[in-house]
């Protein structure tokens, strides 16, 4: 496991290869906005799969100040087997979340698939883990890519899905199309989103 000196050498050293790319390829004007921000960390979910997932599908389709208000009423619940919470989706609809969410959290959390160590799902291959993912309603593409960044640590996802993304990118890029910005900013993606989202605060 790397040293918390090392990983913030990383990420420094990172934010220098952007630089770098985004020079090469005259993209000024994220030039200029890197040169104006501070190197982005790629901060990772240290629970459980099934958690993190329930997490995301509490999230989805809402503003973040509504979905942060439900996940703090709902996060006691889920962190909780279901097994030993027999109430589990009268106190998910209680906190906010929609009969059709309470239904994908709870398949997610009682399955056993998803219980196993992150590194057992860093071992089973980026296909492999997808498909995992998708087989459960309520998880979608955008969620798989967000697990994979912010979960299994993958430092190339750029999320082409996410709304955020194509308007950082039509911002910053107009003349670019998502697949080449993706192979220009390779293997350095998730740093690129981490970014992109950033412009847009």
């Amino acid at each position: 496991m790397k040293s918390t000196k090392s990983l913030k050498m990383e990420y420094k050293k990172i934010h220098l290869d952007l630089l770098k790319i985004s020079k090469k390829n005259y993209h000024s004007s994220f030039l200029n906005f890197l040169k104006s921000s501070p190197p982005k960390q790629l901060k990772l979910f240290n629970g459980e799969l099934s958690v993190y997932l329930s997490k995301a599908i509490v999230g989805q389709q809402l503003s973040t100040k509504a979905a942060k208000t439900i996940w703090e009423r709902a996060e006691k619940f889920i962190i909780n087997h279901p097994l030993q919470n027999r109430n589990l989706e009268n106190d998910l609809r209680d906190s906010g979340l929609s009969q059709k969410k309470c239904e994908y959290v709870k398949n997610i959390l009682i399955s056993n698939t998803l219980q196993k160590k992150k590194n057992y799902y860093k071992t089973i291959g980026a296909e492999e883990f997808t498909n995992l993912l998708i087989s459960y309603k309520g998880i979608g593409p955008w969620t798989v890519d967000m697990a994979k960044m912010f979960f299994l640590g993958d430092v190339n996802i750029l999320p082409k899905g996410d709304l955020g993304i194509k308007r950082a990118c039509n911002n910053f890029f107009p003349n670019e199309t998502l697949e080449s910005i993706e192979e220009i900013y390779k293997p350095f993606n998730s740093y690129l989103s981490l970014n992109l989202w950033d412009s847009l605060d």
